[in-house]
């Protein structure tokens, strides 16, 4: 069942990737009993409700910040506080989730709370024909000012120089020091459990590459310990699928949720690696390893 899900997943965001946009809803139709890809980009408070065919299923699998600071994902149960599954951030911005919606939650609906005029893109599959399950949130258009009357715009419009400083000006403090702007915050790198950890050094746009998808890098690779390179890729990138073992088991975690255009720094430690034995005559038994790398595509 899974394998047949990835063949027709693969199909999907091809399609996807072709008519990409905010606001849009991807489909791959293939008929009622088969599993179909499905997408779709969601703003603050839109929400997902249960399928109304009664055989019919929704299942989502992930969910990858677009625009904006932050979003979550939360279950909103008639009479009992919102549960969020799941968040996602600039510093994290991918996020996986586990959920299978039906006809029978009678009431429940799954909602996106995003920052500002933020938008993440969910991703799943579905059983059956789901109909237009989206709920988008209505958004109230903004009131204009009255014009007081012999008020000319020109006279309500002010200079651009009176309502800015220059960037070359020093804020001061009560005491009379003065406090150059701040620099710019460190990367943060995103650690696991397992002793995995990256470092988003260049974003990158659109979706999250996800599991069973075909993926293609360059990439650098490190020894941790002597920063002695063991490996390159030239003009051509490194194909792989992602999540199917082709590669190091650091690999298929790493480089899961990456953009096309996003650079990472994966440190992966030796059990995520080539373990104890090493791969000789370059990686030694038990070494740690840092490897740059850059997301070309994906299909």
């Amino acid at each position: 069942f899974f394998f047949f899900f990835f063949f027709q997943a693969e199909d999907g965001i091809r399609d996807a990737q072709e008519s990409r946009g905010l606001g849009d809803v991807y489909k791959r139709q293939t008929t009622p009993s088969m599993p179909q890809f499905w997408g779709a980009t969601l703003r603050h408070h839109d929400a997902l409700l249960p399928p109304a065919n009664s055989k019919a299923q929704l299942y989502l699998t992930q969910i990858t910040l677009q625009q904006g600071a932050s979003a979550c994902l939360q279950v909103l149960r008639p009479g009992l506080p919102p549960v969020t599954l799941c968040r996602v951030s600039k510093e994290s911005d991918f996020g996986k989730v586990d959920v299978a919606m039906a006809h029978d939650w009678a009431g429940t609906e799954l909602r996106f709370v995003c920052d500002g005029d933020g938008a993440v893109c969910a991703l799943g599959y579905t059983t059956g024909e789901v109909g237009d399950n989206i709920r988008r949130a209505v958004k109230s258009s903004p009131k204009r000012k009255a014009v007081e009357p012999g008020v000319t715009q020109e006279k309500k419009r002010k200079k651009p120089e009176e309502k800015r400083a220059t960037i070359t000006k020093a804020i001061t403090s009560k005491s009379g020091s003065p406090h150059l702007p701040a620099a710019e915050t460190p990367l943060k790198p995103v650690k696991f459990l397992n002793g995995l950890q990256y470092t988003t050094v260049q974003p990158g746009k659109g979706m999250g590459a996800f599991a069973g998808a075909k993926v293609k890098v360059h990439y650098v690779g490190k020894l941790a310990s002597s920063g002695k390179v063991f490996d390159r890729t030239n003009k051509t990138p490194f194909a792989f699928k992602l999540g199917a073992g082709e590669v190091i088991k650091g690999w298929d975690l790493g480089v899961k949720g990456m953009k096309v255009g996003e650079k990472r720094i994966l440190q992966i430690p030796a059990a995520l690696g080539y373990g104890k034995r090493g791969a000789a005559p370059d990686i030694p038994p038990g070494a740690a390893l840092t490897f740059e790398v850059r997301l070309t595509s994906f299909t």
